[in-house]
């Protein structure tokens, strides 16, 4: 990859590597600072983030109950990928093949922008590892806190609207621990 300069403001030559390398860096503190936020309003709680690598932050949460999620992003591959959205799901079930299709809806030009995830922006794509469904974000234009706000509201409303659904009430007790008595 050629290397370009540029003069910045103070006068100083700043090569393309730095500036990505700044890009990125800022990319991983407005995420940072993001999911802070979440935490801080009550979203979920027990945030922790680790580097994982150079480029890579994980972030750990307790969500939807005392669920522990992981999302992680990954400034080198430009994704925001949570792991195990869903727990323990037989790739052959209706349930995978449901959920494939309300992810999907999310790119639907009649939900509201709030609610929808801009294809010009980001793509969502749901992920099978063993019998774990996971939800990749590929952020296009490098706006990643567009992108987290769109995957956590997509998680949101898998278990708001989704998940709500009576046909995945089994499902809610035996594998996300739901009280049926609370129901």
């Amino acid at each position: 990859m050629p290397t370009i300069s540029a003069r910045t403001a103070n006068g100083k030559v700043s090569s393309s590597r730095s500036m990505h390398r700044a890009a990125r860096s800022l990319a991983i503190a407005e995420v940072s600072g993001l999911m802070e936020d979440y935490s801080n309003r009550g979203v979920f709680r027990g945030l922790v983030s680790r580097p994982i690598r150079t480029r890579v932050v994980s972030f750990e949460m307790i969500w939807h109950g005392n669920l522990v999620f992981k999302l992680i992003l990954d400034t080198k591959t430009r994704t925001l990928t949570v792991p195990v959205v869903l727990p323990d799901v037989p790739s052959d079930s209706s349930m995978y093949r449901d959920f494939k299709i309300f992810v999907e809806s999310h790119h639907d030009r009649k939900l509201p922008k709030h609610r929808r995830i801009d294809k010009a922006k980001a793509a969502i794509q749901v992920g099978k590892r063993g019998r774990n469904i996971s939800l990749t974000m590929a952020v296009k234009d490098g706006d990643y806190v567009y992108g987290t706000q769109r995957l956590v509201h997509l998680i949101h409303e898998t278990f708001l609207l989704f998940l709500a659904n009576g046909i995945y009430f089994d499902y809610r007790v035996a594998r996300l621990g739901l009280d049926p008595d609370w129901a």
